[in-house]
């Protein structure tokens, strides 16, 4: 898949070395809900939306969703390495904070 907005971007590592990547975490949990086996992931990982380029592992991630910033599927969740960087973007831009299941459950409710 292309990559349009790198803000966004997710990717899956598998256990035997295989990366997908996907323009957003909707995308990499609706692939990951139909077309993998938990015990065939190794790895997932999500962009740091306060540091593009950063990647961090989903699991670990702060999530806040926010009509503001328009996500590639229309999900508008964005991904935070930190707390306060997540508290910080919600300050300034109003929004919603998610748990990874919150997130898991609207992408997979799409």
């Amino acid at each position: 898949m292309n990559i349009t907005d790198n803000k966004f971007a997710a990717e899956i590592v598998t256990k035997k070395g295989k990366v997908y990547k996907f323009d957003s975490i909707e995308c990499l949990l609706t692939f990951k809900n139909l077309e993998l086996d938990e015990k065939e992931i190794h790895s997932e990982w999500v962009n740091d939306f306060s540091n593009p380029g950063n990647i961090i592992n989903l699991k670990e991630a702060y999530f806040l969703q926010s009509d503001v910033f328009r996500s590639p599927m229309g999900l508008n969740v964005l991904s935070f390495s930190l707390k306060e960087k997540r508290d910080e973007i919600k300050n300034q831009n109003g929004g919603k904070e998610l748990t990874y299941n919150e997130v898991f459950e609207l992408a997979k409710n799409r």
